[in-house]
């Protein structure tokens, strides 16, 4: 998380938080199994890469947030996090 991921707050339409992992597209296998283990998201494919995407509004508080609270990210993104 630290090194390819994000979190966003989107402004379009309505604002809504979206959580985003990104990796080459060689770690298709490994994004699979974060929807498997987090019961969430999709992944999609982009050129050479692969993003997991989390966007509905529940999932993130219920699973992502939860899960960065028991298992704390390291680093500067810590800060995104908090925010």
């Amino acid at each position: 998380m630290s090194g390819e991921g994000s979190f966003m707050v989107c402004i379009q339409k309505s604002t809504h938080l979206v959580f985003q992992i990104t990796q080459h597209s060689r770690d298709l296998n490994l994004m699979q199994s974060f929807i498997e283990y987090l019961g969430a998201g999709n992944v999609y494919k982009y050129r050479k890469n692969i993003d997991f995407i989390v966007t509905k509004l529940s999932d993130v508080e219920n699973k992502i947030i939860p899960f960065f609270r028991k298992y704390p990210i390291v680093g500067v993104k810590a800060l995104d996090f908090a925010d």
